[in-house]
């Protein structure tokens, strides 16, 4: 409760909704799973960072972290930058993850972070955004993924009606938006776009197994962890690189199989991954 009041803290100038909002994403996230995959000390880079909740409370979980966000939308940056002001152990940077050569990141880093972001961006992105988490990791950091699967097949069901619903509002909203003078309009849509993202596509949600695969393609070791007691399915991701005395083609024996790491999966559109098949039933 302390760590919450602080974090709070951090953020004095948020209005009303902005803090609603901001409790309910500390209420949605698997903290506690986060917070055990990362270091307890180390730099970590929080890719996709917001207005910088996560990455506040991750330096706040452990005071020897240092963590560096980096995000694209303007509001955003300055929002968390001024939270960065009132606590030591975070910095952000503003710039777009998909192309982080002009982003000036103090790499390598201990840990990656990909908090809900992958399932936002377009299947050709998502690769491109794994490539550079992967260069910047040190070599005995960990890529750690948070995001959506299709599995157990009730809690998909949820989240994908919440989000067809927001995304038809926000279509909604924007067509109203277009009735009134051009001045306001742009005023609007700004504030929408930096609040909601709502420019952003209809999310493309991979299996849990295609996120493996893609990662061992980039020579990691990926185990997978499905964080229980919540409503929404997400599946957690923890990759390091793969050591030099493992090669990268050998068959994974009986035990040593990774849950979730299957080789099964759909294709790359947004309508197949949200319509496809949820794999294997679950007991979860």
């Amino acid at each position: 409760m302390s760590q919450t009041r602080a974090l709070f803290r951090r953020y004095p100038h948020l209005c009303l909704w902005q803090r609603l909002f901001m409790a309910s994403r500390l209420l949605i996230l698997p903290l506690r799973a986060l917070d055990a995959a990362l270091p307890r000390a180390g730099r970590i880079l929080d890719l996709g960072s917001g207005r910088g909740v996560l990455a506040n409370w991750l330096s706040l979980a452990a005071r020897g972290r240092v963590v560096v966000g980096v995000e694209l939308a303007g509001e955003r940056v300055r929002t968390a930058a001024s939270s960065a002001r009132s606590g030591a152990g975070v910095r952000f940077l503003h710039g777009d993850i998909r192309d982080l050569d002009g982003v000036p990141l103090p790499g390598p880093f201990d840990a990656v972070l990909l908090s809900e972001v992958l399932y936002l961006l377009a299947p050709r992105d998502q690769e491109r955004v794994l490539r550079g988490a992967r260069d910047l990791l040190a070599l005995s950091g960990a890529l750690v993924v948070l995001d959506y699967d299709r599995r157990p097949r009730w809690k998909f069901v949820v989240f994908f009606i919440e989000t067809a619903a927001l995304h038809g509002a926000l279509a909604l909203v924007r067509a109203v938006v277009r009735l009134i003078p051009h001045s306001w309009r742009r005023r609007i849509s700004g504030k929408l776009t930096d609040a909601f993202g709502c420019r952003r596509p209809f999310p493309t949600l991979r299996p849990a197994a295609e996120y493996c695969r893609m990662l061992e393609q980039l020579d990691l070791v990926v185990r997978v962890e499905h964080p229980s007691g919540w409503v929404y399915p997400h599946v957690l991701l923890i990759a390091r690189p793969r050591p030099a005395c493992t090669p990268s083609a050998a068959p994974a024996g009986p035990g040593r199989r990774q849950a979730g790491c299957n080789r099964s999966g759909d294709g790359g559109s947004p309508i197949a991954h949200w319509l496809g098949s949820a794999g294997r039933p679950s007991m979860g």
